[in-house]
């Protein structure tokens, strides 16, 4: 139908019909076919139009909603965890506890999760498996445009899940604090996006306001520095060692603390941390990180939510505001400045005499 309709409009359809097979190329190349098919699904009815009106992009994105599925083999420990971080994430969270996905591998097709992503409406998922080669397994990733955009594999290791804990969990739907701590997150650009993957899976919904005493949970990330061959320790790892950019090898600790506020006899309370769980020590294994263009393209802001220039206006450090205003020539002798009463007493005894001069004359 695309192909009758660009024919009929001669030389100009004939170009927009070549920019719809380029931009078509493009998309079946990073698509798996699953997902290609119903990324041109077309709407039967009114309810089906706007739920796909509802999928395509929004200048307001809603919160990112994580996908929690197991594989076809998933020890104890694994189960554990993927329950865990769905009541941490409630109510953005969907865990498909009753469905076991039979020969899922998110690295070498990754055309069921795309689906099952695009299905339950997830912009995040996350995988959990065990096997003889890899005992606890867990793989995070992000969706973009209707296919994966990026996804790190993780091996898991020293996990106390948070019935081990004696602290009470946070409130449902709180918002979480999320501290990474190392300098091995700002050594190479693809630590920063590591960074930035672990933020968008534990950060959860974006606030327009935050509440200081709302704040009951703390998530702690940390990077040691990686030793290098000959025991040395450095934060650029293999790089520093002149091999290509890799993660693999990369250990984190990651802790969850409840805050508390205790009495200090000021007016500013005392904060303590108490630590609830999970915790656990995860390894880089494998990883698929986005190209420059896709990861361009993901972060790229609509026109509506760009800042306007203001003419003049131009902001410091602190955050303050500084205008300047533009005047024209000042004529300062067409002015008025003179007032009666701040003239000198020399003034006013040399006016009196003018003033006698002239009614003499």
């Amino acid at each position: 139908a695309k192909l009758t309709e660009f024919s009929s409009l001669g030389s100009s359809g004939q170009q927009r019909h070549e920019e719809f097979l380029f931009k078509f190329d493009r998309l079946s190349a990073r698509m798996s076919s699953k997902a290609l098919a119903t990324a041109f699904r077309k709407a039967k009815t009114r309810k089906g139009k706007r739920i796909l009106e509802s999928r395509e992009a929004q200048v307001h994105e809603p919160a990112k909603r994580l996908l929690l599925m197991k594989g076809n083999k998933t020890s104890d420990l694994v189960l554990q965890f993927l329950a865990d971080m769905h009541d941490l994430h409630k109510p953005n969270s969907v865990y498909l506890s009753s469905r076991r996905q039979n020969d899922l591998h998110p690295f070498d097709d990754p055309s069921s999760i795309e689906y099952l992503c695009q299905k339950n409406e997830c912009g995040l998922f996350c995988f959990g498996s065990s096997s003889k080669k890899r005992p606890f397994r867990i793989v995070v990733g992000r969706t973009f445009d209707k296919s994966i955009l990026d996804m790190v594999e993780f091996a898991v290791t020293d996990f106390t899940p948070m019935k081990g804990y004696k602290v009470v969990p946070p409130a449902l739907g709180g918002k979480p604090l999320v501290i990474f701590q190392g300098a091995a997150f700002e050594s190479s650009p693809m630590m920063r996006n590591l960074q930035s993957l672990l933020g968008d899976f534990l950060r959860g919904p974006k606030p327009s306001q935050l509440l200081l005493q709302g704040i009951e949970h703390v998530i702690i990330v940390s990077a040691p520095e990686r030793a290098m061959d000959g025991g040395a320790s450095s934060v650029f790892g293999d790089m520093a060692a002149g091999s290509s950019e890799t993660l693999s090898g990369q250990k984190l600790v990651l802790s969850q603390h409840r805050v508390s506020f205790k009495k200090s006899g000021t007016k500013l309370p005392r904060v303590e941390l108490e630590e609830m769980g999970p915790s656990l020590t995860i390894t880089v294994d494998r990883h698929r990180m986005a190209d420059s263009d896709r990861m361009k393209a993901a972060l790229m802001l609509p026109r509506e939510l760009k800042p306007k220039k203001e003419k003049n206006v131009t902001t410091n450090v602190l955050g303050e505001k500084r205008g300047r205003v533009h005047l024209g020539v000042q004529q300062f002798e067409k002015i008025y400045t003179p007032h009666s009463k701040f003239v000198s007493g020399a003034e006013k005894r040399q006016k009196t005499r003018h003033g006698k001069d002239q009614a003499e004359a």
